[in-house]
């Protein structure tokens, strides 16, 4: 198992209750960005996701200690 730190923007911060203290997420080792998304009942409500500050794919293999920061879909007129 490895820890990641999640951080979730706008009003995806609703679903921090599937999230551990201050972020905090424990998975299986090999676990990729779309595995995270789908724990957290998220993976139709992200747009974006970002680790460690650079623009991922869902496939993207997670390490120990990454920081995954999610954004959800933009609105504008």
């Amino acid at each position: 198992m490895i820890a990641v730190h999640v951080e979730l923007h706008g009003l995806l911060r609703l679903l921090s209750e599937n999230l551990e203290e201050e972020g905090t997420m424990t998975v299986p080792e090999g676990s990729d960005v779309g595995s995270i998304l789908k724990m957290m009942h998220a993976e139709d409500q992200i747009w974006l996701v970002a680790v460690n500050g650079r623009v991922v794919r869902w496939t993207h293999t997670l390490s120990a200690g990454d920081r995954i920061d999610c954004y959800p879909p933009m609105a504008g007129g």
